[in-house]
């Protein structure tokens, strides 16, 4: 069994365990997607997900193996194959273990520059306007606040 992610990068998947942070998923909470080879073109996969803690951590697509994570969790991944006849047997599995990574920097990259520690002035950002300071205080503190309100994640249950 593999771990494929979206951009075609296979991780590695050791002792029965994939290890991976909540914050390598796409927009949609899809890290990968589980395959196994040497599947005979008679068969087909089904993935089922068991164990799961928290509850809602982590799911899997039933049909296509993507591994949805979203947030801190662990889970049992399984692979079950269905025979030409009917007959099915699990095939595969595997412990998946979602733990955030410590953050360690940021490096902040405009147009493929990297421009970490560096003061850069954004397109739009000038200042225009003749408000007074404590009325453009005020107005810069609304759209920080506005700014961060957007950015954070949807909190779903």
């Amino acid at each position: 069994m593999v771990m494929v992610t979206e951009a075609g990068e296979t991780l590695a998947i050791e002792n029965q365990t994939f290890t991976v942070s909540p914050d390598e998923v796409n927009a949609f909470g899809i890290v990968g997607k589980f395959q196994l080879k040497n599947v005979p073109e008679t068969s087909t996969i089904s993935w089922g997900i068991s164990e799961v803690k928290p509850e809602g951590s982590l799911m899997i697509g039933s049909d296509n193996g993507d591994l949805r994570i979203d947030k801190e969790g662990a889970a049992t991944v399984t692979a079950t194959e269905t025979k030409a006849d009917g007959s099915s047997e699990a095939v595969a599995w595997v412990k998946v273990i979602s733990k955030a990574q410590k953050l360690e920097a940021i490096k902040l990259f405009i147009d493929g520059q990297d421009v970490t520690n560096q003061t850069c002035q954004v397109a739009g950002s000038e200042r225009k306007s003749k408000l007074k300071p404590n009325i453009r205080a005020a107005m810069l503190l609304y759209l920080q606040t506005q700014l961060v309100l957007l950015t954070k994640p949807a909190m779903t249950h």
